[in-house]
């Protein structure tokens, strides 16, 4: 009895912190335990209903409240965090109350931190509004059918909770994210009434990355590999170390002039006006693929021998 007097503020019927009509509220605070630390209670994680000491039920049984009873659970660190519920049992130690995992962390409480908790009155639900945040929730059998299943456990729903569900030996989360009729509360109750439930696209789904096509752009204007035979200009032979003779060269063949005569060494097409010059030598067998590079003077010999118009000898008709 210690631990209630030393929260006597709260009291019985309201309060300051709580407010409302004495003799229609049941307000206290508790030590907060997860359900999961009683004795074949493992099965309470599926559900929305908390565990209080035969004492709350002894004191509320004196007043005149409505049933079925629900509850606003609220952080008292954290005023904003609030959530609401059913009770199941009245089994636990005094001063101490068990709720589901997923209800602490939504209230952001710790084991063994206190929770304010008092009676209220909640509508009842016509419609609620839940987003998987896996949509590996929606890839079961029968979604729905496990999540009506799964609710009867549940006495009221908060808009923002994520509740909590396991099916097959796995937890899905769902986050409530519409709820009607919505009121200050933003809860509603949903013991014996129909309720519409409605499924928003999952959470890992809406942020998925999208497939891009870069990789098909990349291969489509990835440059192709040069036949092998064609050399550029400047390049003497290709990537295999091959003659440059083997490959295709502009104006590389042999040629004759009009008099029937071999033009001679020093005429070349860019300096003749489209005259062909005297092919190149065919390379042996063996025999290096690159032609020797050339002596200094041996390019000056061969500009002296280029073709000059009209510096030819003559004759006159004159004898």
């Amino acid at each position: 009895m210690a631990f209630f007097q030393g929260f006597g503020n709260f009291g019985f019927g309201g309060g300051p912190d709580f407010g409302g009509p004495a003799n229609n509220v049941f307000a206290q605070s508790y030590k907060c335990l997860p359900v999961s630390l009683l004795d074949r209670k493992d099965h309470l994680e599926n559900g929305g209903k908390i565990i209080l000491p035969p004492s709350a039920l002894d004191r509320m049984s004196r007043l005149s409240l409505k049933y079925p009873l629900l509850f606003e659970l609220t952080n008292p660190k954290y005023q904003q965090r609030k959530t609401h519920c059913g009770v199941l049992e009245f089994v636990s130690e005094e001063g101490m109350m068990y709720l589901p995992f997923w209800m602490m962390q939504n209230l952001g409480l710790q084991p063994g931190e206190l929770v304010s908790l008092r009676t209220i009155d909640l509508p009842l639900g016509n419609f609620v509004k839940f987003q998987p945040q896996s949509k590996a929730f929606l890839e079961i059998s029968n979604p729905r059918a496990v999540l009506e299943k799964v609710l009867r456990g549940f006495s009221a729903l908060t808009m923002g909770d994520t509740i909590c569900i396991n099916y097959n030996n796995r937890d899905y989360y769902l986050t409530v994210l519409e709820v009607k009729p919505l009121q200050l509360s933003k809860a509603i109750s949903i013991v014996e009434t129909d309720v519409i439930v409605d499924f928003a696209p999952p959470v890992d789904q809406m942020f998925e990355p999208q497939a891009t096509t870069d990789g098909g752009k990349a291969e489509a204007t990835a440059a192709k590999p040069i036949p092998k035979g064609i050399v550029f200009e400047g390049e003497d032979s290709d990537s295999d170390g091959e003659s440059s003779s083997a490959g295709f060269k502009a104006f590389a063949g042999g040629g004759y002039t009009i008099s029937g005569k071999k033009p001679s060494l020093g005429t070349s097409p860019a300096s003749f006006g489209g005259r062909t010059s005297t092919p190149s030598p065919k390379p042996t067998a063996g025999a290096s693929a690159k032609s020797p590079a050339k002596d200094d003077s041996d390019e000056e010999d061969t500009q002296q021998k280029k073709f000059v118009p009209f510096s030819g000898s003559g004759y006159s008709l004159k004898k």
